[in-house]
């Protein structure tokens, strides 16, 4: 049996002339439980995004940036990210490795040679995710999701233990080149703090120590801006889409490097 691919369907036919087309599964095949789970995980997020749909990004990790100290304010913030942040991302992450389970297992089923057409739906995934972070939103899911998965597609065949293993293994490198990191941001807070001691004191700084604050100053208007920089946001985001988009833009990148779902990690062991 051999699999032939077009621009339109995925057809697949085998030597006594019967051709049979890959497609999507119909109502009757699909798992209810599956597909109810997957759309209670979908609402979870979008719960958190919420707050990047309506304030600065920086205002999912800081209470305090738009709404102050208000009572209501705390508490739901406090209540979101103990009981659904994370939670539902989880979820969603596990029935997309159960998704590739399923899909790749019946189409192996009919005989057919699945790493074409996977990969290919894997490649418009990425591409849409892209296109989604670029053109609307900074806080797309998809391309990670597209990547970690042709990773991931690797590893469907392993056992639930292997996979345990491997995703393990995974994750510690994750957490070490986190801990990396952290080492390193606390490094950088204090060549900045000491650079800055330096420029009040009426130093000449050097070329690099200029760049130092430059970089650190455009980090934290990312992660912690000030109630200038925060309105600053709030009215280009309010303004044309040609002005918003020409802001999105560097932003795409940028947060797709800081996502933790990018993990193969975690990529495999939600398989």
């Amino acid at each position: 049996m051999e699999l032939a691919i077009n621009d339109q369907q995925p057809i697949i036919s085998d030597p006594t002339g019967t051709t049979a087309t890959a497609e999507p599964v119909t109502g009757a095949e699909r798992i209810d439980s599956l597909d109810i789970l997957r759309g209670v995980s979908i609402l979870g997020i979008l719960v958190m995004n919420i707050y990047a749909f309506a304030m600065p990004f920086p205002a999912y990790a800081n209470p305090l940036l738009m709404g102050g100290t208000d009572t209501l304010n705390l508490g739901t913030w406090f209540f979101t990210h103990i009981f659904v942040d994370q939670k539902f991302l989880s979820i969603f992450a596990m029935l997309f490795g159960a998704g590739i389970i399923l899909m790749t297992g019946r189409a192996e089923a009919t005989g057919a040679k699945v790493g074409r057409i996977y990969y290919r739906r894997q490649f418009f995934m990425l591409m849409l995710g892209a296109i989604h972070a670029y053109f609307l939103w900074f806080g797309d899911i998809l391309f990670m999701y597209a990547a970690v998965g042709m990773f991931a597609y690797l590893f469907r065949k392993l056992t639930p233990r292997k996979l345990l293993i491997v995703g393990c293994v995974l994750l510690s490198v994750h957490l070490l080149l986190g801990h990396g990191m952290g080492s390193q941001m606390g490094k950088t807070i204090t060549q900045v703090a000491e650079v800055t001691e330096l420029k009040q004191a009426g130093e000449t700084l050097t070329t690099e120590q200029e760049k130092l604050l430059e970089d650190w100053e455009e980090m934290r208007g990312f992660m912690a801006p000030n109630a200038e920089v925060a309105q600053k946001d709030v009215d280009i985001h309010q303004g044309s889409y040609v002005s918003i988009t020409a802001h999105r833009i560097p932003l795409g990148g940028n947060f797709a490097d800081i996502r933790e779902c990018s993990s193969p990690g975690s990529g495999v062991l939600r398989l």
